[in-house]
């Protein structure tokens, strides 16, 4: 990753590479200190409701308490604030989702993760996220390239592949319907939105979809870490993923390439008349 190349002054004289690296720190930091409190619990799994929401009012509290700390004067837009959903947004300001996937953390299940994005005239340009469960930080910069664990990732070669990845055993619902017509070749459960759509970034899988209601929050980290490895996050009719007005949006397609993209965007809709 190189330094951002806006100004220092646009983050207090920060250069952005600093900031990125101690956004990694925070997230990572957060995700331990998740790990650590699951690993306390001495209940059956699923744990109830209470231990998620606990989970969650903790990891918001611990995220906005470290982001004021930075200094820079951005403000927070948490899941779990709704009072800082405002709209219209500010130019700037901090996107965070504290646990992405609680489910699957008080289930006692891997698939979960810590994660944010620094928006900038409704696009993210910065973004971490960290999963507790196999140790591996993501972090991108726009128009820089991302990495895991200091690995950069890049689409640029094609797999060759047509795995499809998502939260369940095996295919179900819009998934089901459409393996076989997409040629999916393979499948990969996990977990949180996120996390899925890292697993596209990082070579696990090539094709993800889904035709739920999810949030801004929910994307918009992932989606930077995805982009800068050369792969396309889009709506499920294929058009750009908007990053404004109502926080709550329909679906996401992500995919390795554009075509991929294209050709998932066109069977979603065949399936939906």
């Amino acid at each position: 990753m190189h330094v951002w190349t806006n100004s220092p002054e646009a983050f207090g004289g920060q250069r952005s590479r600093s900031v990125l690296e101690r956004l990694g720190d925070l997230v990572t930091d957060l995700g331990m200190q998740l790990e650590a409190r699951r690993a306390s619990y001495t209940g059956d799994m699923p744990a109830p409701v209470s231990f998620g929401d606990a989970a969650d009012q903790f990891a918001h509290r611990f995220l906005c308490g470290e982001l004021v700390a930075f200094g820079l004067g951005i403000p927070v837009i948490s899941e779990e604030d709704k009072e800082s959903q405002s709209d219209p947004r500010p130019a700037r300001y901090w996107l965070i989702d504290p646990v992405d996937g609680t489910a699957s953390y008080r289930g006692g299940f891997a698939g979960y993760v810590t994660q944010l994005a620094l928006m900038e005239d409704g696009q993210p340009i910065l973004a971490a996220i960290y999963v507790p469960a196999s140790d591996e930080l993501f972090l991108a910069e726009r128009a820089a390239g991302s990495v895991c664990n200091g690995i950069r990732l890049s689409l640029a070669e094609p797999s060759g592949r047509r795995r499809f990845i998502d939260n369940y055993p095996e295919p179900r619902a819009t998934g089901a319907r459409l393996y076989g017509r997409l040629g999916c070749d393979g499948y990969v459960e996990s977990g949180s939105l996120g996390l899925k759509i890292c697993r596209i970034a990082d070579g696990t899988a090539e094709i993800f979809f889904k035709d739920v209601i999810l949030r801004d929050w929910d994307i918009a980290p992932a989606a930077l870490i995805l982009e800068e490895a050369g792969g396309t996050l889009t709506t499920t009719s294929g058009n750009p993923f908007v990053y404004s007005g109502d926080f709550v949006k329909s679906g996401v397609i992500a995919t390795a390439n554009k075509t991929l993209a294209a050709e998932v965007a066109a069977a979603m809709k065949s399936v939906s008349v």
